[in-house]
């Protein structure tokens, strides 16, 4: 049968077979996303249940084997073991006999922090030995002819004739062998061995299973690996592939309990793994997946045979809607391709059926929604660039004016009083420039006016070094501008192209077509290459911060035409040129009545 057939004809031959194949395909994706959540369901439940049950047994394992070794090293750094090993090895009989006797003692008092079954063994360098156990015969089996290197090392010993005060044990057991180090002031040195009885780890990771009522009390599916990657429980460790590859990605790597699934010759299987807190041993423990969902493949069967009879329905349902809804979906297909061609403002009709009724009132909707969300995103696009451009903004503060106020306190007692008031009124003008009103946009005349009070103020503070030269024309003196968009430049020339000698700062306006050009010249020491690449790199020093924060604030005003251009040569000045686009201010520019009349034209 030909496919283009079956979806190229009549409207109602289409309805049919895609209603049919839309129910038949939403019920076996229902079927299987349903057997889907339930397989997640119980791995969930089987991870939470099994990470749970073995954290807690790791948590037991860990203050065992915690205690073990705090107990070995409380005992390595108390001040009675060092003496009682220089006696124990001296050549007097009486006195290492007598050691040997205080030395057990000392061994039982920290005995007596261990569980039930745990013995401790002092060797000195000499292969003296005191111990706790009560057959000194089994020290020759203990004792191994040579030590290991490592300063902790514990290991799995077998040890038929094993018999602790306590308990007469298996012969099994878990031996930590520690070092003997020197203290300061204190030397000492030798062997402490500690016996724990195996029997107290396998009460512990006994009956631990993802599987429920798969084991026996006496079984367990958890494996222990311990510091040196060996496996620590069970006694005899069958080879597990699937445990095998999870240690191998996770080993050394565990901080909290992880699960994962590993595939080993095609099968799934679930693997919890979880460290042993306070120690760096491991816990893991894996079960086949398909064993946790055993009984979801039976409804497979039933998944198809409902979904053919759901078919069928469906094609009888849509042959007898389809003549009810072609018109309708006619007139709505129309207004759906005039909104594809870009008109918006198109509308489509909500009658016909209730379905297309609600299909279309959702239409509208929709494009409604896309009007209000068109205009919400300009909008906050227009406040975040707003807030940038405020945000450099506040960083170009006047910051000269604590020292500006210092000089004003000098000139009191040296100038007359006419001077302080030129000045003090200098400063208020320029204060007003700078932060007494509001909008981010001035005219061009006052920024020309701001430079004038500040290159005014700053010869105030260093008398004759700095002299001015502004050219405004009359055109541009009402031309729209940023707030405080030379000052930055203009320090620049004083603080780094004048810095410590005397010059003379140049800012000429002039109109280039449809912009305006600004440039700000200093006859100052000037810049090689190198440094001009520098003043534009973000990590530079704060010479560069000026210079980047107006090219910011022009090219987020007006645009990425627009922004700020450097030209320097060492011993030949420095010129900085800002190209801004020319708007007019429609407010004509006011002056309050101590404003001078008039820029100057000519040197300040």
């Amino acid at each position: 049968m030909n496919l283009r057939w079956i979806f190229a004809g009549t409207l109602r031959r289409q309805l049919s077979v895609s209603l049919i194949l839309l129910v038949a395909g939403a019920v076996f994706a229902i079927g299987f996303a349903s057997i889907t959540i339930a397989q997640e369901v119980i791995r969930h439940h089987t991870a939470r249940f099994g990470g749970k049950m073995l954290t807690q047994a790791a948590y037991r394992l860990g203050s065992v084997i915690d205690n073990a070794e705090t107990t070995v090293d409380s005992l390595i750094l108390d001040r009675r073991l060092a003496p009682l090993l220089q006696r124990l090895a001296g050549p007097d009989s009486r006195t290492s006999q007598a050691a040997r006797t205080a030395l057990r003692d000392l061994l039982i008092q920290y005995k007596a922090s261990l569980l039930p079954g745990a013995e401790l063994v002092v060797v000195d360098p000499a292969g003296n030995t005191v111990t706790t156990y009560l057959q000194q015969s089994i020290l020759k089996k203990i004792i191994p002819a040579r030590f290991a290197n490592q300063s902790k090392a514990w290991r799995l010993r077998y040890l038929p004739d094993y018999q602790a005060h306590e308990l007469t044990g298996s012969g099994r057991l878990l031996e930590l062998t520690a070092r003997i180090i020197s203290l300061p002031g204190q030397a000492q040195s030798g062997w402490i061995i500690l016996h724990l009885d195996y029997r107290i780890v396998e009460s512990i990771m006994t009956n631990i299973s993802l599987q429920e009522n798969s084991l026996s009390r006496f079984q367990s599916d958890a494996t222990v690996f311990g510091p040196e990657k060996q496996v620590i429980f069970p006694w005899i460790a069958p080879s597990d592939p699937v445990v095998a590859s999870a240690y191998r990605k996770l080993a050394g790597r565990l901080r909290n309990t992880e699960t994962l699934e590993e595939t080993v010759d095609g099968r799934r299987h679930l693997v919890i793994a979880t460290a042993v807190p306070w120690t760096p041993w491991e816990v893991y423990i894996a079960a086949p997946a398909s064993r946790l969902y055993d009984g979801l493949e039976h409804l497979y069967d039933s998944l198809f045979i409902i979904g053919l009879i759901c078919a069928v329905s469906a094609g009888g349902l849509a042959a007898l809607i389809s003549f009810f809804v072609t018109k309708p979906v006619h007139r709505l297909r129309k207004a759906m391709r005039l909104v594809e061609e870009g008109q918006f403002s198109v509308r489509a009709p909500e009658g016909g059926p209730l379905e297309i009724q609600t299909l279309g009132r959702a239409f509208n909707r929709m494009l409604r929604e896309v009007d209000r969300l068109t205009k919400r995103l300009v909008a906050e696009e227009s406040e975040r660039k707003t807030a940038v451009i405020k945000a450099l903004q506040a960083q170009i503060a006047p910051h000269f004016l604590f020292n500006t106020l210092a000089a004003l306190a000098g000139m009191t007692a040296k100038r007359p009083p006419g001077e302080v008031a030129e000045a003090l009124r200098s400063l208020r003008r320029l204060l007003y420039l700078s932060i007494g009103k509001s909008g981010d946009f001035v005219p061009l005349a006052e920024e020309f006016e701001h430079i004038h009070h500040y290159l005014y103020l700053m010869n105030i503070r260093y008398p004759g070094r700095f002299s001015l030269q502004l050219q405004l024309p009359e055109e541009l003196r009402h031309c729209q501008t940023l707030r405080l968009i030379l000052q930055p430049i203009v320090e620049n020339c004083l603080q780094h192209g004048l810095k410590s000698r005397s010059g003379l700062v140049q800012v000429v306006a002039s109109r280039e077509g449809d912009a305006v050009m600004i440039r700000v010249t200093d006859n100052g020491q000037g810049m090689s290459r190198e440094e001009l690449s520098a003043v534009w790199q973000r990590d530079h020093h704060r010479s560069g911060v000026g210079v980047r924060n107006v090219d910011a604030r022009l090219k987020l005003s007006f645009g990425p035409d627009y922004g700020l251009a450097l030209v320097s040569s060492p011993g030949e000045g420095t010129t900085a040129s800002l190209r801004m686009p020319f708007r007019e201010v429609r407010e004509p520019v006011r002056l309050d009545r101590e404003q001078v009349d008039e820029l100057p034209k000519e040197r300040v």
